[in-house]
């Protein structure tokens, strides 16, 4: 049944899981909990995983353990300030040998919640054998992870910085799909059944494109021109794994958008999320949105807090 007469109150709860916030790029986190209160965002996960690539390309390998620990602590320290406003995820480089032992003081000292891993990390995807004992973890722990794509995606140099933007409104989320394409398509979700990732942007283009990958799937190791090519090694076809292991959130300003996220995954798989400030527009916007559609109550309750509430174990 459609809530056609919805308070403009509600909703009295919204968890934004898509959050950013750097004190290296001189945020204000007292003006950004302004915006978010005035917004109606009651609880906002913050994450920053491109920062964290980007502002360590100068540091040394053997000093890059300990500037991820300073990383996730300032992170923590901002979080202090608003304990009962603002949570924040695990960062880190997957490819580190500290990552697992990162992660793991992020959870139990500091209360992380979920982990935030940029879709590549300097030009490399993590469908690599030597990443088997980070899925491996990451499912033990029932964590969830927070795909976001890199300040210099897949193509960059090929799509030119000061052409149009078209690295960063398209070139980001193509290395997102791209990401978690192969994560799919090499079986990682096979191995792992229970790891759950959260995509931004309303899943980055991969709902439209699951369909290519089933077809490459389906021809079975052979190209439409006849050559040869690595057949994919998931046990099922890749759409199968959308209502399995991944979640999306709804930043993207598209109702249609939304809807087609509802459609393929389900209510239960979509979340709240306004990429604010970097996206530098009130959060209400994305709230007024969902409120549009003329969803139930509960599925709305489910997009704008119970989903995240539950995935990233916030009480």
């Amino acid at each position: 049944m459609k809530n056609k007469n919805v308070s403009k109150n509600y909703p009295a709860q919204v968890i934004d899981v898509q959050r950013h916030y750097s004190a290296d790029l001189h945020h204000k986190v007292e003006d950004q909990i302004k915006g978010t209160d005035e917004a109606g965002v009651t609880m906002s996960l913050l994450s920053f995983s491109m920062g964290l690539e980007m502002f360590s390309e100068s540091v040394p390998d053997g000093k890059m353990n300990q500037w991820t620990q300073d990383w996730n602590d300032s992170f923590a320290k901002t979080v202090a300030l608003y304990p009962t406003k603002l949570a924040f995820m695990a960062m880190v480089n997957p490819f580190s040998k500290g990552s697992i032992n990162e992660c793991e003081r992020c959870f139990n000292e500091l209360g992380a919640r979920g982990i935030n891993l940029g879709s590549s990390w300097r030009g490399k995807f993590f469908d690599f054998e030597i990443l088997e004992p980070f899925w491996e973890y990451v499912q033990s722990k029932n964590e969830p992870i927070f795909i976001h794509p890199p300040y210099k995606p897949i193509g960059h140099a090929q799509m030119e910085e000061n052409l149009y933007e078209l690295w960063e409104a398209i070139g980001r989320p193509f290395d997102t799909v791209v990401s978690v394409s192969r994560l799919i398509c090499s079986g990682v979700f096979d191995r792992y059944p229970k790891l759950q990732l959260v995509l931004p942007h309303m899943g980055d283009g991969l709902l439209s494109l699951i369909n290519r990958l089933d077809f490459r799937y389906e021809l079975g190791g052979y190209s439409n021109m006849g050559k040869p090519f690595r057949k994919p090694a998931c046990k099922k076809k890749p759409s199968y794994y959308l209502t399995k292991n991944i979640n999306v959130d709804i930043m993207g300003f598209s109702a249609i958008g939304i809807k087609q996220c509802i459609e393929v995954l389900g209510a239960d798989r979509v979340l709240f999320g306004s990429d604010y400030p970097f996206v530098d527009v009130t959060p209400k916007a994305h709230i007024d949105i969902v409120k549009g559609l003329g969803l139930s109550e509960e599925d709305q309750d489910k997009i704008f807090w119970k989903n995240a509430a539950k995935l990233f174990k916030l009480a």
